[in-house]
């Protein structure tokens, strides 16, 4: 269904195009060389338009967002640990093997906990960039020890009833690498 509408807009995009080519040779059929000169400028110029935000539209944009993306994750995306925290093998397997959770999911047990700050919309309209801040909290003093802060464009490509394009930076990290870069296990001598 999806190789239908492309060929529905790809054929709408040609007959526009060659419309348009069939009206400037009828414009400037038996007019002076000055008068096609302008017709001729005025269609170069509306074909150059054309032909750009044809391009724009059908992908441009989306490479100018992910640039964006890009520039901004790496004025302050990744990894922030604030606090090392050295746990002993248990705790430590144990975190390991459970990973994290959400603060509303953790039990009061959990020293260590995920909250979540805001996300902040840098652009809501289409496509959309949004910056998320998730954020590791030791359970006893509400302190924050580590951050992850990461950058989202969704949407922005071609459009249709599929599933809008995204990207993100930087990549995920899973829990067990997230956790790795926090916490450390403790050596038994």
């Amino acid at each position: 269904m999806s190789a239908f509408y492309l060929m529905a807009v790809a054929f709408i995009w040609f007959k526009l195009t060659q419309w348009t080519g069939k009206l400037w040779l009828k414009w400037r059929k038996n007019k002076p060389n000055t008068s096609r000169f302008l017709i001729d400028l005025s269609f170069v110029l509306i074909f150059l338009a054309w032909f750009a935000a044809s391009f724009w539209y059908g992908g441009g944009r989306v490479y100018y967002y992910d640039a964006e993306v890009k520039r901004l994750c790496a004025i302050d995306g990744g990894v922030k640990v604030y606090e090392k925290v050295v746990l002993s093998p248990e705790d430590y397997d144990k975190l390991m093997e459970e990973g994290l959770k959400y603060e509303d999911n953790s039990s009061p047990a959990q020293d260590y906990f995920f909250g979540s700050d805001k996300d902040i919309y840098i652009r809501s309209d289409n496509p959309t960039i949004r910056r998320s801040c998730s954020i590791v909290m030791r359970r006893k003093d509400k302190k924050i020890i580590a951050m992850l802060v990461s950058y989202h464009r969704v949407g922005g490509g071609f459009p249709g009833w599929w599933m809008s394009s995204s990207f993100r930076c930087p990549q995920p990290k899973t829990n067990f690498e997230l956790n790795q870069a926090i916490f450390i296990k403790e050596t038994v001598k």
